[in-house]
């Protein structure tokens, strides 16, 4: 049985699917702390969705998770929910570091020949990319679940809390979520 980390253990959700640098540095903090607790993320509101988990006395996982859901809200073509992940949870007391592997896969039909042209040759990336031929199996739902089965306190569902609330109640549009709208792929530029 896997030991309950407490909550100022460390967590890293590396998100690989596509993660944009920021064009100008935000308007206010992405780190947020306490006297024995941190919270990074790539949005200001993500962070503080984190840090109020951890406030509330969730583990790191979980807030972790409103992180990425706050971040999957406001930053989906950079970081949703519906794409991969890898979550490395350490555990202070042990030393050991455990992996959950969130990684979009291809669909089961899935050949070679989906990125094949007509004529035989590979599709260029840019094609792939905006095409229904890039399309993979998310990941990232089944990963912070088993992460949260294993490390979590607070009820999964209230995770969610925050990222529902912003959801409903409007928040301000990041500078790369209005590029990528405008121009596709203008946010990686």
């Amino acid at each position: 049985m896997k030991n309950r980390l407490n909550r100022y253990a460390i967590v890293l959700a590396l998100l690989v699917n596509g993660c944009a640098l920021p064009s100008q540095p935000p308007q206010t903090d992405i780190v947020d702390h306490g006297a024995s607790r941190m919270v990074v993320s790539a949005n200001p509101l993500a962070t503080a969705a984190g840090l109020d988990i951890l406030k509330s006395g969730g583990s790191a996982v979980d807030a972790a998770i409103a992180v990425q859901a706050v971040l999957g809200l406001l930053e989906p073509q950079a970081s949703g929910l519906l794409g991969g992940s890898v979550t490395l949870v350490w555990d202070p007391k042990t030393g050991d570091v455990e992996s959950y592997d969130g990684m979009a896969t291809a669909p089961r039909a899935a050949t070679r020949s989906l990125s094949l042209g007509r004529s035989g040759t590979l599709l260029d990336p840019r094609t792939m990319a905006f095409s229904p031929r890039s399309v993979g199996v998310p990941g990232v739902l089944p990963a912070l679940w088993e992460a949260h089965r294993a490390y979590g306190i607070l009820p999964w569902a209230s995770l969610f809390a925050t990222a529902e609330r912003l959801a409903r109640d409007g928040a301000p549009m990041p500078s790369q979520l209005h590029a990528a709208l405008v121009e596709p792929g203008a946010e990686t530029a």
